[in-house]
């Protein structure tokens, strides 16, 4: 018998439900919704798994009883543990043993992380009372607008360590959760003991509440919020916690009782089905901006406060509900969804690997935005792909600035330091366990890609040389990271090459897989589409209809050469006076910086030369620039191993002028749908050339559309997206 889910349960939680004693995990409840989902559990601890052969030594069902058996570990485990110190080192091989997903994977939430967190929803952050890492400032400031305040621990729960600050006139009241002992310091003692009391560790300190009471106590309600049979959070169970009089929380452990929600709700004269719906709303909310960064998470306890004017307060989130209340409660209901919800979504996951087919992760640089103003030709490449790909496969997306992606499961990462930024995805990989793993442009990530999912096929994609040079690594040591990789993929012959030369041993893993154009993005310039952008856009601009209109597009870098291209314009001139050069772009993706090269082409651009300067703009407005463009002139003075602009123009059906170097060639067609020339200082080249076409409209004419003829044969995203599945294919991804 297979058993599909693991219950990792702690020690002596363990040994009770050994003993028939299910006060807080029950054998018979999980055992009995497993059966309901489908699946079989396995209970089992830390120290019943044996790394070496991947088995345990687990508890299993045998008909109305239970037996100790050993049995393989199950690949998709529930976790209800917080492991102590002598555990680590065995969780921490749990959590990295491949193949292995955890829900539940991190049970001890922060609460200072998971603070900052929710107060950067706006929905949540209405809801949360005002909190600060606790420091002596802290304190004066919030004693400016508040009369109480709580110090708590960051890390602990059960009411441990809190104490409650009341501020009366001059001095400060002090209450002790733990022995509600109190005593009254003056603000100047209290400032030391502050210092004191959070020397050990890491606390913080929220803004007091005036919670509803009940006979005069404190009340505030434990909600479960869990992963259910869809996948989606749902609330399981709302319970009552009233704590004792003059008492500083209303956990159970220290003295609180645990009641029914709802005759608790009524004697205060509340509205049960707004207040249930209320609370429901703004603690899913929670679970759901939480689960963004920690897609392990699915079993939540939250502590959840109704203050005098009935607003809904989120006080704390605590990771494995204990669950006990519900039953001190009586609320069997709520007790027994906390283990129907972890055994449903074990059956959902498991059903979901089985009937999504190939799960595909993409991983992007995270440096720009995948859409929006600040978007490289890296990410418009993913974009393209992935839309694409989603449209027959479950494709997950990483990256920032996702907004409106379609047939994707976007992740958002938005995280300054590369190394959060790659360990978050890391999180979210050994989570999905995905079939074939794209690696955009980082070849440094491929070695953690790897130890998180070592069954996945991972195909790192290289758009240039740039991220193949770290620093201080060696070639033959990047080399050791390379052959990870089931496929090495380039957009060009020519960075295949140059690869290959330095990376000898991974050639054979290197596949040629050139970018794509959108044609109906890029309409071809003859067609009335176009004639009607372009006719649009040059009214808009201020250009004459009988002005040829020359367009560099890209960012303004020296080796882009637009230097070249300024300084040959008044030869152009000379000859066609209704030339204009129409330069489109900026210094860095999104902003316009006037760097030392930027003040140089001003300088250059002296008055009488016919230049229109428009700054950086997003991907989807560039097509327009095309269509009032006459001829496309890039000349790039770097290796670049594609040029995608250059591309976009052929589709747009304009000749392309560029230069004969790196990947370039493999683009524009020399003398078919474009001119190449000599990549060296090319001023006079360039004047000749553009002068020569602008002579010929009817050549460049035949330029254009021989252009757009090469890339609806030869590059369009669909034939793109057609070569990455035959990868799949030959990899044996199904």
């Amino acid at each position: 018998m297979a058993y599909e889910v693991g219950v990792l349960i702690s020690r002596p939680f363990f040994k009770d439900c050994l003993r028939g004693r299910f006060l807080f995990e029950s054998f018979d409840l999980y055992k009995t919704h497993a059966y309901r989902a489908g699946i079989e559990p396995v209970f089992f601890r830390l120290s019943d798994i044996s790394f070496q052969d991947r088995t345990v030594w687990g508890v299993v069902g045998k008909g109305e009883s239970y037996e100790r058996r050993r049995v393989p570990l199950p690949g998709l485990i529930h976790n209800r543990v917080k492991p102590m110190f002598g555990d680590l080192d065995r969780w921490s091989r749990l959590r990295d043993l491949p193949g292995v997903t955890l829900f539940n994977e991190d049970n001890r939430l922060d609460k200072w992380v998971v603070h900052r967190m929710l107060r950067e929803d706006p929905v949540v952050s209405e809801h949360l009372p005002e909190t600060a890492r606790a420091s002596v400032s802290a304190m004066n400031e919030l004693f400016l607008r508040h009369r109480s305040l709580y110090l708590k621990p960051s890390n602990k729960s059960l009411g441990m360590g809190i104490r409650r600050l009341e501020r009366r006139g001059e001095k400060v009241n002090v209450i002790l959760a733990e022995r509600r002992k109190q005593f009254l310091l003056e603000r100047t003692s209290l400032m030391n003991k502050l210092d004191r009391w959070t020397s050990g560790g890491s606390y913080l300190l929220q803004q007091g509440l005036r919670l509803i009471t009940y006979n005069n106590k404190p009340v505030d309600i434990r909600v479960s919020v869990q992963r259910g049979a869809d996948g989606e959070w749902v609330v399981s169970g709302m319970v009552a916690k009233v704590g004792p009089a003059g008492g500083v929380t209303t956990n159970v452990a220290l003295g609180g009782k645990a009641h029914l929600l709802d005759p608790i709700l009524k004697t205060l004269g509340k509205d049960l089905e707004k207040t249930r719906e209320e609370i429901s709303r703004v603690t899913i909310r929670a679970a759901e901006v939480l689960a963004k960064s920690n897609p392990g998470l699915a079993d939540l306890g939250l502590d959840v406060g109704i203050d005098d004017l009935g607003r809904v307060w989120i006080i704390e989130v605590n990771g494995r509900d204990f669950r006990i209340t519900f039953r001190q409660a009586k609320d069997w209901t709520a007790w027994s969804n906390t283990f129907a919800r972890p055994m449903q979504y074990a059956a959902f996951l498991l059903g979901d690997k089985q009937t999504k087919g190939v799960r595909v992760a993409w991983l992007t640089p995270g440096t720009l935005s995948l859409t929006g103003k600040v978007s490289g030709s890296v990410e418009t490449a993913v974009r393209e792909t992935a839309t694409r790909i989603g449209e027959e496969m479950q494709v997950y997306l990483f990256g920032k600035g996702m907004n409106s992606i379609e047939n994707v499961q976007p992740i958002e990462i938005d995280d300054r330091s590369g190394k959060e930024y790659r360990n978050k995805i890391i999180t979210h990989l050994r989570h999905i366990q995905p079939d074939v793993i794209h690696v955009e442009n980082r070849p440094k990530a491929v070695a953690d890609v790897r130890r998180a999912c070592p069954q996945a096929k991972i195909l790192l994609y290289a758009h240039s040389e740039n991220f193949f040079q770290p620093a201080g690594v060696k070639d033959k040591e990047l080399e050791k990271t390379l052959r990870l990789c089931d496929r090495i993929l380039t957009n060009s012959n020519y960075l295949k090459m140059k690869l290959a030369q330095r990376f000898p041993k991974v050639e054979s893993l290197m596949e040629v897989l050139p970018l794509g154009v959108d044609t109906k993005l890029f309409p071809a310039r003859n067609t009335p589409e176009a004639l009607e952008i372009r006719n649009r856009a040059r009214k808009r601009m201020g250009i004459k209809k009988d002005e040829k209109v020359l367009l560099f597009l890209g960012r303004l870098l020296p080796q882009k050469g637009l230097h070249y291209l300024i300084k040959s314009l008044s030869t152009i001139q000379e000859k066609h006076p209704e030339v204009r050069l129409l330069i489109v772009g900026g210094s860095q993706y999104g902003k316009n910086i006037e760097t030392p090269y930027v003040r140089l082409l001003h300088d250059i651009s002296h008055e009488g030369l016919p230049i229109t300067w428009v700054p950086f703009v997003p991907h989807n407005k560039v097509p327009t620039f095309y269509a009032v463009a006459d001829l496309l002139v890039m000349p790039s003075m770097g290796e670049e191993s594609f040029g995608l602009v250059n591309l976009e123009g052929m589709a747009s059906g304009l000749p392309v002028v560029s230069v004969q170097t790196g990947g370039i060639p493999e683009v524009v067609d020399d003398g078919v749908t474009g001119v190449l020339i000599p990549g060296k200082k090319p001023v006079k080249e360039i004047a000749e050339v553009c002068n020569a076409l602008l002579d010929d409209p009817e050549r460049m004419e035949e330029l254009g559309c021989r252009g757009r003829e090469r890339v609806e044969k030869q590059f369009t995203w669909e034939q793109t997206v057609e070569r990455t599945k035959e990868l799949y294919t030959q990899l044996n991804i199904r």
